[in-house]
């Protein structure tokens, strides 16, 4: 995705003046601007330099999503660039979080990553808005980013475990099915997936608009059919981009069950 979609999008120093509510006994927020010095401090601990931020916000600026580019991990053979996501709210709706991400050069699409204890790698850390949140919170970043390297490189085998498996069209239908139970996209979804699998399979004839056509998603692949699902939810990021992240992390637990051991 070129850019962050979502109600509005903000500056770094628009997003840091934005009010915090009042501190109770059980309720202590973290603010915006906490929330990126804890990122710039603690990722250049771990020799991680961030980039080119992108910031929105919804609900009356009261929910904020963001995204930076990691300098110098792209991978995947240069095919993918690893992010960092990070998300915040004054409304108590959302814990302060932060999840690695990676997007997709060809297509920019977006995809976030939050492995399960299956996998033995950390790629998130969430805190409810608690004391002491500021301590615990960092302490969980900072077991998420000792783990970065261990982390790249299983992304790295997981995109190119999926390159490699080769897939039909049942089981490319059947695992869209199964991907509205694992909440990867509603069931009105299904179809739009399903139409954008059929499409990447030949190049637009010259009376026909390409949209969303990608020559290197033309193999009837995995990795192809997890682009397919990441096209979809840059339809969901422009409208939420809280519940587009948490989709495609189930996304990516998803398709680490469903081929593992392809």
């Amino acid at each position: 995705m070129n850019s962050l979609m979502s109600e509005r999008k903000l500056s770094y120093d628009e997003v840091c003046n934005i009010p915090v509510p009042r501190v109770t006994r059980t309720y202590q927020p973290v603010s915006n601007e906490q929330l990126l010095d804890m990122l710039k401090v603690t990722t250049s601990r771990y020799d991680l330099q961030l980039e080119n931020p992108q910031f929105g916000t919804s609900n009356n600026d009261q929910r904020l999503f963001g995204t930076y580019e990691i300098v110098n991990h792209d991978h995947f053979g240069n095919q993918v660039r690893l992010m960092l996501g990070f998300r915040n709210s004054y409304d108590k709706s959302l814990s302060v979080g932060v999840c690695f991400g990676s997007k997709v050069f060809v297509c920019s699409n977006l995809v976030f990553t939050a492995y399960t204890d299956e996998t033995g790698i950390t790629g998130n850390a969430f805190h409810r808005h608690t004391n002491p949140v500021s301590y615990r919170f960092v302490n969980r970043l900072e077991m998420a980013l000792g783990q970065f390297s261990k982390f790249k490189e299983f992304q790295n085998k997981f995109y190119g475990r999926l390159f490699d498996t080769e897939i039909n069209e049942n089981r490319a239908y059947a695992t869209i099915v199964r991907a509205v139970r694992a909440d990867v996209i509603p069931n009105a979804d299904v179809i739009k997936v399903a139409q954008t699998w059929d499409n990447q399979v030949r190049e637009p004839l010259d009376n026909e608009i390409a949209v969303n056509w990608h020559e290197e998603f033309q193999p009837r692949t995995a990795w192809s059919l997890f682009n397919c699902f990441t096209e979809n939810h840059k339809k969901i990021q422009e409208k939420n981009p809280v519940i587009a992240s948490q989709r495609s992390i189930n996304l990516t637990n998803m398709f680490h069950t469903e081929f593992n051991n392809n």
